[in-house]
Parts: structure tokens; C-alpha cells; sequence
């Protein structure tokens, strides 16, 4: 059966997912990836089980459409397909963002999957947000925010991780400049003004000349000077992600200047 053959009564079959969630399955069906995997997580931690296998999973799913509707039971073969289609996009996506791991405890199998400390955060706040925008940080970040920066933001304290990076900015941008430990936020980017100590894109146009120290002073003004004075709530895991990205872009062009000088010591 492919989801073509449906007649629109068999969008409202119950689908019990985990023995604990009642679904339509017209809604499974409208789903994207990350919507079943999320239904599927709601459902395993409200299930009286710990650990469950994919198969095991889709086959309860398959055998609720024949209990409940009795009805359909001469077609219960043909949703089985159906079903395991949906719970495999379900359940790759679980995996691939660490909302589930292989289970400590099982039967032997080794196929069994238990709910991850990521998945129980992504369950508390109702959303995988916080796992997706981590793991936009899983790349090979600059130096100077591995252990500042990125481990904050993997403990959910966005405004301290971007902080965190926007300061890193800073220390790099008074040492590149010789400013003083007097100078702070946007007024550090005046050392990078068109023949001042550290102008970047000496081979380029002027106008790629003057739009660095706009660049640097934009990012410092936006994001670093806030969080200095106030409290900064960071609803969106991805805008602050993006934003320690944008510190690691910054530094890097800092690291360019440098070996394009010949400049070799660290910040």
C-alpha cells in the first residue's frame, strides 16, 4: 500500500504508538521527519517500558490498527508497510540527533533503544531545538571558543556562551591592534580603520578596506555590549549558535591577517 491507495476514512485510523499515545494516522502521515521522531519520544517516555526495538515499535503500531479497528482488519498486512516506512524516518531521525542510544539494559539483541539525556531535555522543553542548534556547533570551531563558548552553549546558557565569543573577539582584537586594556567593545575596531595598526585587506579595495572596522564594530555594538549590561534572553538556540559561528568567522580573518603579516605568536 502506498500512501496514494489511502481512502480519506483511513486517515482517521488510531495508531497507538509506544502502548501509551493514541494518534491519527492522517497525522502521521503529515509529518515530517522530525515530527514523528518527536511523537515517538513523547510516547516511549509515557510507555510503562524503558527500551524499545524499531521493529517491536512499528509492529504494535501495526497490531493497534487491527484492535481498534476491527474494520479493517482484512487490510491489517497492507498498513504494516506503511507503518514501518514512517517509523524508520521516525526513529533515523532520533538517532542521528543522540535522542536515543543503544539501551544498558536489553534483551540480548543489542537492538534495543532507551530515551538519551538529550532526548529528556528535548522533552522538557518540548522541541529538539536546543540538539539541533548544538550540533550547528559540531565543527571545528576556533581555539579560543572550544572551551568557553561552545561548552556553554551545550549547557543551554546561550547569553553566556555568547558572551563568551564575542569576548574572545575582543581579547584577539586589542591584541591585534596594541590597544590598551582601557578599550573595550566597538571602540577596539577603530584599529582596524583604513592606516591604522592593523588595517585588514591592504590588497583590496578600499571599500573592503573600510568595511572591516564596520564589521567588527557592528558585531561587538549587537552582541557583545548587550550581554556586558544586561541580561540578554536568547529564546532561539539557532540565532545564538549562529552568532558564536559569527565570533569563530571573525577570529579567523584576525588569524588571516596575522599570517599575512607574518605574524606568528598566539593572541
Amino acid at each position: 500500500m502506498t500512501r496514494d491507495d489511502l481512502e480519506d476514512d483511513d486517515l482517521k485510523i488510531v495508531v497507538v504508538l509506544a502502548d501509551s499515545r493514541s494518534v491519527e494516522l492522517g497525522l502521521l502521515l503529515r509529518s515530517t521527519a522530525s515530527e514523528l521522531g518527536m511523537l515517538l519520544l513523547q510516547a516511549m517516555s509515557e510507555s510503562s517500558r524503558n527500551e524499545w526495538a524499531v521493529p517491536n515499535l512499528a509492529a504494535y503500531a501495526t497490531s493497534s490498527i487491527h484492535q481498534a479497528n476491527r474494520e479493517t482488519s482484512r487490510r491489517n498486512a497492507d498498513f504494516r508497510g506503511l507503518i514501518g516506512e514512517l517509523f524508520a524516518d521516525g526513529f533515523s531521525w532520533l538517532i542521528s540527533n543522540g535522542l536515543v542510544g543503544p539501551a544498558s539494559e536489553n534483551s540480548g539483541s543489542g537492538s534495543e533503544w532507551a530515551i538519551t539525556t538529550a532526548g529528556k531535555l528535548a522533552l522538557v522543553q518540548g522541541s529538539a531545538e536546543h540538539v539541533q542548534a548544538t550540533r550547528r556547533l559540531h565543527v571545528d570551531l576556533h581555539p579560543e571558543l572550544e572551551q568557553t563558548a561552545r561548552v556553554n552553549f551545550e549547557r543551554g546558557d546561550y547569553e553566556i556562551a555568547v558572551f563568551a565569543a564575542m569576548k574572545a573577539v575582543e581579547v584577539a582584537l586589542r591584541s591585534a591592534t596594541g590597544a590598551s586594556s582601557s578599550t573595550y567593545g566597538v571602540d577596539l575596531a577603530k584599529g582596524l580603520r583604513p592606516g591604522g595598526p592593523f588595517e585588514i585587506g591592504g590588497d583590496g579595495t578600499s571599500a573592503e578596506i573600510e568595511a572591516y572596522p564596520m564589521l567588527y564594530r557592528g558585531a561587538l555594538g549587537a552582541f557583545k555590549n548587550p550581554t556586558s549590561h544586561r541580561v540578554v534572553e536568547f529564546d532561539d538556540p539557532v540565532e545564538a549558535a549562529d552568532i558564536v559561528h559569527l565570533a569563530d568567522l571573525l577570529l579567523r580573518i584576525l588569524d588571516r591577517e596575522r599570517r599575512r603579516r607574518g605574524i606568528t605568536e598566539g593572541v
